[in-house]
This record gives structure tokens, C-alpha cells and sequence, in this order.
């Protein structure tokens, strides 16, 4: 089918064979209902003459006049040919992408004169398959879509689209409509189908912001600030290459994160980088991006953090951060929540590990906080690697992120031995699959350890019992009855009758038993810095539908929404490889998932990332001690929600307790020893943590053929032992260290549990079972 991405649900491997073998019992159905799912297949009525193309795209190329452009950067105009411009052309430009995750868009439409009249576009994204290979075959392919409004009176309108992209495709079919009509001319097929790996199996994709000063002349007789030029990344860029090449050798057969071609043209191209000239270094950087990531010039910044989702660390010196602060709010804020996500910030120019305390609202850094954080990489690095480091590079947490401060203003272009020293620190955070913890291109069997454990299962017992008094009333039942009439003929009409009333008593006990409305189980953490307020939500919610809702699933627009496939083993595949699963409408305030994101009667997983501010905090006092020695402690919840079981743990290690704590009020606090912790968060924890259902056997993940394998698994294998437990991802992974693993808390941080908030339910009306919702951070 075209819409079955993942089985509905999970069932013990006893049970699975007894009501497939029952079912040839019921030939009846089969008769009664195959003519009509011949004919719901044959018509979608999503379709239309002019719309995107559900199937094959090749007959539409042939009837469509489309351009094609081998541009890699999507950097293209609509419409091709000036004589078929309607009023207006329209730039189109991207960084080039091969990965899972958002693909940033700017689009701008720009008119000779001013737009005579408001004008609302329908422009849509379809990606294209036309890979040589089907080694990295995905099945999440969808159209996108989403709105251009031309204002009367202007003559250019701008606007930057945030693409899902849950496949490996790397060019797209651009069309432009307006009341529902295509507009002539206005349409493309932009990108390149060069990049044979998926680049987010590649670890260290690097995001390089240039400060304006690159592109202006310098003032004669004076000599521009150091970090104003290009970086030699030469150095940088060939450790990163060694981290791929080592990858790609240490991967499991079928599935290594590189090729050697790609390794060679990449040690190729990065001998250009030591050009003395800017504007040879700048254009060998953008030609070589697609290898290593983007290149943005600091007017190229995108507003939203989902520009830069795909990326591991952004490479930008402090000072150009500190003015695109005053300047750009909008744009700091996107490199801000990149961080806060769990991306690396890699901030050269810095005079000290207090240097970006002010942009951050990070408190003041300590030795022992210096000493722990370098501490922790000595199981992936050599004492005289993390020495290198110390005297000139203080790293900062932030959030689920981290911020490296480079006290050179051009530390370019470096030695190896410090920029692998460096890369080691940061393994953990090297993809943004690791992160994220899910891989939604082709998904694991990890799906299944948070799922609706008793939606959509089969009736089992209750399957048997029908079947047993079908049995009992077609055979002695009829055979009384219809030898005591003296019509033992009648047999022959109980079979079928009976028959089609067990049919329609199980698909009866099938609607009653799951129901027709929607059911939810949500697992939130909400991980905040208190002292900005901004932190982090996120979420892995598993959505049930009786029937299929019309108006999808919806999620904030600044929410990065990632699908969780059951796995690609036992999956049924699409039958044309341009099919599409279904559509996700892009507005101002939302992302709606539409038609196979949600169908009726199975269960869809997502995983979503939503930095922000005004989460709130918590707000610790502690007074100084008593004449008896002893402290007291108050704490404020400046969250919205009430909170429950909140363990604090100050700068001087002691642990603080309060078991309610309603918003808005300050409560005193008790102190509790550090023996008894472990015994507070453990059960909570171990009570709600994501585990397999009663009875279900997971099956092993093929490693030599990469449909059925486990793609995040194997790129953590390549990564020392400190990384192994990211299989859920870095927010789970802290999540378990504090509550599970370790059983204690830094200093600065804090625990509570609350209610789930209706914000993060993509389904306002699902009826939630077994949902919970942690908080966590540091407090002010």
C-alpha cells in the first residue's frame, strides 16, 4: 500500500501466525471487499490534471515545459526565458544539502516596477530519486508546500522556506502556482544528484559564517581586525577528513559513513584554502562546501535555527557574533537555539572563558566547572592531547549544547595536532542523527519501545472466542436446528450467514476497542537555562487514529518535527521510487503533517526539537548558615505549570527537595543527603523510561545489507565507549545519566516532573495514556 511506512503494531511472535492462519476461514470477505480496495486504489482524490504527482514523475516531464539546472547550490531564476515572466522573477537559493533534517530556502520575487495588486503563490517542493544507487534508499518522501504573498506596492518580497527532508534526494522540482493554476515558466528541477553518501552519515558538518568586512576593501593605511579574514581551514578541514576516513573504514559493511572517491576529491580541493588572496579563499570554501557543510556570508545569515539544523558546529569569531547581536536579533537568536539544540559553537577571538557570559547569560566560569568539562574527554583523548587545549580554548555548556572559546582572534590555520584534539572533545555531538537520536530516514527497531501498547493490537482471545462460537453454531448448533426442522439442507446456508456475521462482530470489536477519535503518549523534557529563560523542548510522542484527520498533525513552525520509522526491515517499499507518503503545508505559525503522516488505524512516532525562550526557570536563594551551622533554601518556580519532586543541588554540591512547588510560588526547600538521591529520581525514572512491550521479540537488524540495518547504531560504533549510550539521542542520554546512571546531579542543575503541556501535543484532541513530562536544566 502506498501510505504502510511501519507495521501497526508490536505482537508477540506466538500470537502473530494463529489469526493469519484463521483468516482463510472467511473467503466471504475477501469476495465482498477486494473489488472496492481495487478501486480505492486506483483513484487518489488528492489528485488532479495539475497537481503533484503521487506516482512516477517521468510522463510530467514530458508535458511540462521544466528547466533543469545542475546547479549543486540551487542558486537559480524564474522564470528561465524573460519573455515568460508574468510581472515578476524569482531568485531561488540554498546551501547544498544530502542529509536528513531542514533544508533552508531564500526565495525572493523581484518586480520591474511595484506589484500593481496583492498576489498569494502556492510554491511546492517535490523531491526527485535519480540516484545510480539504491544502497541509501529511504521511504519518507513527501511534497512541501507553502505560501509567497506578493505586497501591492513593493517590488521585492523575500522569504526564506524551512524544508522537512527525510530522504537523501538532493534535487527538488520547484513549481509556482496561483489559484491553483501553474504559472508558465515558473518551474524548475534544481539541484544535483552528484553526492553518492548521505552527509549526514559524515561527521563534523561545519557551518563557516564570514564577517562582512571579507567583501570590502580595506581603508587604505589602516589594518582591519585579524579575525575579519577568511580562514585557512586547511588544516581543520583535512583532521575532519581523517575522522570521515576512519569512520568510513571502522563502518559495517554496506553502510560506512564515506567512499574513497570522496575522500580523494576532498583532500584535493582543500590544498586552494591557503591562497593568500580572500576572494580565491572565500570561493574555494563555497565551492568545497557541500563536503564539509555551508558557507554564509554574515548577510546570508538565515532567521531561523532550522537554517541550520543539518549542521554539526558553526566556525564564526566572537566579535561578528557580539554585532549581529545589536543588529540582527533575530538571526543571534538562530544561532543561539542552534546551540541550545545540542550544536557546537566554535567562537574564536575570545579574551577569556567569560568573554560571551553577557550574549548567553552564563554565569561566571570556574576552574573546577573548566576542570570537569576537560576531564570528562580523558577517556577519548591522551593527557598531552587535552594539555594543548587548556591555556587558550574554555568550553561552556549551554543548554543541550556546548560553546568552545578560542582566545586567538585567527587561530588559522592551525596545527593537526590541535584541531584533532579539539574534533576528539566533541564526538559525541558530531552528527545530527546522534543527536537527535532518531534516524527518519530509515528508522530502527527502537520504534518500538514507545508505542500505544494496546492500540491497534490484534483481539487475539477475543479473536478466538468469535471463532470458537462460529464453530460451535455452524456445526451442532445448525445440525440441532436443522435436523429438527427436517431441512438438513439449511447447513448449507448457516456456513455463509454465520461467516458473515463473525466478520462483521470482529470489525465491530475492532472500531468499539480502539475507538474513532485520536490517542497520544507523549515523553517530554523541557531543559532550561534559567537565568535567559531559554532552553529547549522536546518530545517523542506516538499519535493513534480511528480515522484519518483531514487536518493532519500540527507543529509549531519553529519546531523541528523528525518522523521515527519503525525500521526498514519487514517494511513494505514504494512501488515507483518518486512516490510520495504525503504532504506537510508550511504557514507562518505552523508545520501540518498531512494524509500518511497520520492514517486511520495505525500509529506514527515523531521526535521533535523546539529551542526557545520565555520557558521560565527556577530560582534558588540559599542564606548563609545559622548559629547551629545549618542552611536554609527557597526556591521560585517561574514556570507556567506546577511542579513536582524537584531536587536542586547547589554550587556546594548539597542537595535540596521539595515535593510540589505551583507556579509562580517559592517554597521552602529541605535538605536532603546525597545517599538518599539515588533512591528520589531512580524510580521515577526507571517507572516511565522507554521499553519494549509485554511480549514483543525484537528481531536482529541485518549489518551486512543496509535496508535492514541499523544506521545509528553503526556510525555510534565508530565512536569511543563515552559515546555508546546515545542511541535515544542527547536528551534522553542526559536525561538517564541524572536520573538513572549516575543517580546524582551537577552543581547548578535541578530535576522536577509536571503535567504534559498542551503545546507540545501535535493533536489537540488525543486522549494521552502513559505520557510524562521531566524538567530539567540549571537554575538562576
Amino acid at each position: 500500500m502506498r501510505f504502510a511506512l511501519y507495521k501497526s503494531s508490536p505482537v508477540p511472535n506466538d500470537a502473530k501466525a494463529r489469526p493469519t492462519r484463521l483468516l482463510a476461514l472467511c473467503p466471504l470477505v475477501y469476495c465482498l471487499f477486494a473489488p472496492l480496495s481495487a478501486t480505492s486504489q486506483q483513484i487518489d482524490p488528492r489528485q488532479s490534471s495539475d497537481s503533484l504527482p503521487q506516482g512516477s514523475l517521468s510522463n510530467e516531464r514530458n508535458d511540462l515545459e521544466v528547466g533543469i539546472v545542475k546547479s549543486s547550490d540551487w542558486r537559480v531564476t524564474l522564470p528561465l526565458q524573460s519573455r515568460m515572466a508574468d510581472g515578476f522573477t524569482v531568485d531561488i537559493f540554498t546551501i547544498p544539502a544530502n542529509s536528513i533534517g531542514y533544508r533552508p530556502v531564500h526565495m525572493t520575487a523581484k518586480s520591474t516596477t511595484t506589484f500593481p495588486s496583492e498576489r498569494t503563490l502556492e510554491v511546492s517542493f517535490t523531491p526527485l530519486d535519480d540516484r545510480k544507487t539504491k544502497r541509501f534508499e529511504s521511504g519518507i518522501r513527501s511534497v512541501v508546500t507553502s505560501s509567497l504573498v506578493l505586497t501591492q506596492g513593493d517590488s521585492v518580497v523575500s522569504k526564506d522556506f524551512y524544508l522537512p527532508q527525510y530522504t537523501f534526494d538532493s534535487r527538488y522540482l520547484i513549481q509556482i502556482r496561483e489559484a491553483g493554476q501553474l504559472l508558465a515558466g515558473y518551474q524548475i528541477i534544481a539541484g544535483s544528484a552528484k553526492y553518492a553518501v548521505p552527509l549526514d552519515l559524515l561527521p563534523y558538518q561545519i557551518g563557516v559564517l564570514l564577517p562582512r568586512e571579507i567583501l570590502v576593501d580595506p581603508v587604505a593605511g589602516e589594518q582591519p581586525p585579524e579575525w575579519t579574514a577568511v580562514p585557512e581551514l586547511e588544516n581543520l578541514l583535512r583532521e575532519v577528513g581523517n575522522f570521515r576516513y576512519r569512520g568510513a573504514i571502522q563502518g559495517p559493511r554496506g553502510i560506512a559513513p564515506g567512499d574513497r572517491h570522496s575522500m580523494d576529491y576532498f583532500f584535493q580541493r582543500v590544498s586552494k584554502f591557503s591562497d593568500s588572496r580572500q576572494d580565491v579563499r572565500r570561493n574555494s570554501l563555497r565551492q568545497i562546501s557541500p563536503y564539509f557543510g555551508a558557507v554564509l556570508d554574515e548577510d546570508e545569515l538565515w532567521d531561523s535555527w532550522l537554517g541550520y539544523d543539518g549542521l554539526d558546529v558553526l566556525l564564526l569569531p566572537l566579535p561578528m557574533l557580539e554585532r549581529v547581536a545589536l543588529e540582527s536579533p533575530k538571526q543571534f537568536h538562530a544561532i543561539q537555539d542552534f546551540a541550545a539544540a545540542g550544536g557546537t559553537l566554535w567562537l574564536y577571538g575570545a579574551s577569556s572563558a567569560d568573554a560571551a557570559n553577557g550574549l548567553f547569560a552564563l554565569n561566571k566560569s570556574t576552574k573546577l566547572m573548566q576542570d570537569r568539562l576537560f576531564e570528562a574527554a580523558r577517556s577519548d583523548l591522551s593527557p598531552a592531547e587535552i594539555q594543548r587545549l587548556r591555556d587558550h580554548v574554555w568550553i561552556r555548556e549551554y543548554v543541550a549544547g556546548r560553546i568552545v572559546l578560542i582566545q586567538d582572534p585567527y587561530p588559522f590555520p592551525g596545527s593537526k595536532p590541535e584541531w584533532k584534539t579539539l574534533l576528539g572533545m566533541n564526538q559525541s555531538r558530531s552528527t545530527a542523527m546522534i543527536r537527535r537520536g532518531v534516524d527518519s530516514a530509515i528508522g530502527d527497531n527502537r520504534y518500538w519501545n514507545w508505542v500505544l501498547a494496546d492500540v491497534a493490537k490484534p483481539p487475539v482471545f477475543s479473536f478466538l472466542a468469535l471463532l470458537g462460537l462460529f464453530a460451535f453454531f455452524v456445526g451442532p448448533v445448525a445440525y440441532y436446528v436443522s435436523s429438527r426442522l427436517s431441512r438438513i439442507y439449511l447447513m448449507l446456508v448457516a456456513a455463509p450467514v454465520f461467516a458473515l456475521l463473525t466478520t462483521m462482530a470482529m470489525g465491530i470489536y475492532g472500531l468499539v476497542s480502539d475507538g474513532l477519535g485520536y490517542q497520544g503518549r507523549v515523553r517530554q523534557v523541557t531543559w532550561v537555562h534559567s537565568a535567559s529563560g531559554r532552553g529547549l523542548e522536546w518530545s517523542r510522542a506516538t499519535y493513534f487514529a480511528g480515522i484519518q484527520p483531514t487536518d493532519g498533525l500540527q507543529f509549531p513552525a519553529q519546531t523541528a518535527v523528525y518522523p521515527y520509522p519503525q525500521g526498514a526491515e519487514g517494511r513494505p517499499r514504494f512501488a515507483a521510487p518518486d512516490s510520495t507518503v504525503g504532504q506537510i503545508r508550511l504557514t507562518p505559525d505552523q508545520q501540518i503533517f498531512q494524509h500518511g503522516f497520520l492514517p486511520g488505524r495505525e500509529q506514527r512516532q515523531f521526535v521533535t526539537f523546539a529551542p526557545q525562550g520565555g520557558l521560565g526557570g527556577i530560582q534558588l536563594s540559599v542564606s548563609d548558615a545559622a548559629s547551629d551551622g545549618a542552611q536554609t533554601a527557597t526556591a521560585k518556580n517561574r514556570f507556567p505549570y506546577p511542579l513536582r519532586n524537584v531536587l536542586l543541588r547547589d554550587l556546594q554540591g548539597t542537595y535540596w527537595f521539595a515535593e510540589q512547588v505551583d507556579s509562580s510560588e517559592q517554597v521552602s526547600l529541605e535538605v536532603r543527603d546525597e545517599s538518599e538521591i539515588a533512591a528520589i529520581v531512580r524510580p521515577i525514572y526507571t517507572e516511565t523510561m522507554p521499553e519494549l512491550p509485554e511480549g514483543f521479540q525484537r528481531r536482529r537488524s541485518n549489518q551486512n545489507g543496509y535496508r535492514g540495518a541499523d544506521r545509528l547504531s553503526a556510525t555510534l560504533s565508530g565512536l569511543p565507549s563515552s559515546s555508546q549510550g546515545l542511541q535515544d539521542g542527547i536528551v534522553e542520554n542526559r536525561l538517564r545519566e541524572w536520573m538513572q546512571t549516575t543517580g546524582n546531579l551537577p552543581e547548578g542543575s535541578f530535576t522536577a516532573e509536571a503535567d504534559v503541556t498542551e503545546a507540545i501535543v501535535a493533536r489537540p484532541q488525543a486522549r494521552l495514556s502513559d505520557s510524562i513530562h521531566f524538567v530539567i536544566g540549571t537554575w538562576e
